[in-house]
């Protein structure tokens, strides 16, 4: 695994194409995502600190489960009539998009 920030992440049972990138540091709270899962697979996740002192104790452990497939992608909006009170829109699936879609919401700001 690699980390962006100058930390060393180490672990047993870790798979090698996995990245772990650090998105932001504020005075105590640090924070990260893994990336090059499997999807539908749960995942066990502890962090251990560690400085020239010596290893600090394990995290809790938390679980987290991967999805089917990424989010969807925006669906490809037109306009395909429009009269003084209505519009008539219609949309499609990216073709390009893997994702399953169960449902579409209409947001109207």
């Amino acid at each position: 695994m690699e980390v962006q920030s100058g930390c060393n992440i180490a672990s047993h049972n870790v798979h090698s194409s996995l990245q772990v990138k650090k998105l932001r540091t504020a005075t105590l709270k640090q924070s990260t995502y893994i990336t090059g899962l499997q999807p539908i697979t749960e995942y066990d996740i502890v962090v251990k600190a560690f400085n020239s002192a010596g290893a600090g104790p394990k995290s809790i452990k938390i679980s987290g489960k991967t999805l089917e497939t990424a989010p969807p992608t925006s669906p490809i909006v037109q306009i395909d009539a429009t009269t003084s009170s209505t519009i008539s829109i219609s949309w499609k699936k990216d073709i390009k998009d893997k994702a399953a879609i169960p449902g579409m919401t209409l947001i109207l700001n």
